[in-house]
């Protein structure tokens, strides 16, 4: 089996390979921290090295993995992030799975499999079904203003993004018809995920953009300098 390699992740089970990206470091640094037991999974989580829902889910399956005690460590990690659903959806649909299995290894690491297959289906989903949306709502234009708050792309998720991959969708969808996407991006206190995360995936699509302060963002709504908001 080939490593599943992308921005937020790798994942590499016939070496036992796995790294998250730092979120930390961005846009500054782009730097990987190996996850070699239940603990360094544990504070990547807890730490917010790694953020966005699904991400942390997938992340949090790798601990797993990596665990001598599955019970024990599924509580373990669903306490370095209460807030993130992923987590403890995934660790429900795992635990029906794991009550039959005969290898519980061999049972997580297909699950982290189809769970990424899925999450990466799902996110073409949603940007397709955002573009059909969008482009019927601005059709006459040819520069398209969208908003956007804290980050919702790639590196939150195992895919293409959720409303972040929208507008990359878009971006790609209206250069074939000649016409350009631009992008204000909410800086999104107190982590500054907009600021530090969006722009650099927008800068890394090609795709213009501007950091604004939140509380701007009712102002260029109110100079009709916004077509879609997108979060």
């Amino acid at each position: 089996m080939k490593a599943i390699v992308n921005s937020p992740i790798i994942i590499n089970f016939e070496t036992n390979e796995f790294l998250v990206l730092d979120q930390l470091l961005l846009p500054f640094e782009e730097r990987y921290i190996e996850l070699k037991t239940v603990d360094d999974v544990y504070r990547v989580i807890k730490n917010m090295n790694v953020r966005g829902a699904p991400l942390i889910g997938i992340t949090a399956l790798i601990g797993l993995y990596l665990s001598q005690n599955i019970n024990k460590d599924m509580e373990y990690l669903q306490s370095a992030r209460p807030t993130a659903v992923n987590i403890f959806n995934y660790f429900n649909q795992l635990k029906i799975l794991l009550k039959n299995s005969t290898n519980i290894r061999e049972t997580i690491k297909k699950f982290i499999l189809e769970t990424i297959k899925q999450e990466e289906e799902k996110n073409l989903k949603i940007s397709e079904n955002g573009f059909r949306l969008i482009k019927d709502l601005v059709k006459d234009k040819n520069e398209i203003k969208i908003l956007t708050h804290c980050n919702t792309g790639s590196i939150a998720t195992v895919g293409l993004g959720t409303a972040l991959g929208i507008i990359k969708y878009c971006h790609k969808q209206f250069l074939k018809d000649g016409k350009k996407i631009f992008v204000w991006v909410d800086e999104t206190r107190p982590y500054l995920q907009g600021s530090r995360l969006t722009a650099w995936e927008l800068e890394k699509e090609g795709i213009d953009f501007k950091i604004i302060t939140d509380n701007t963002a009712a102002f260029v709504m109110s100079k009709n300098l916004v077509d879609v908001i997108c979060v």
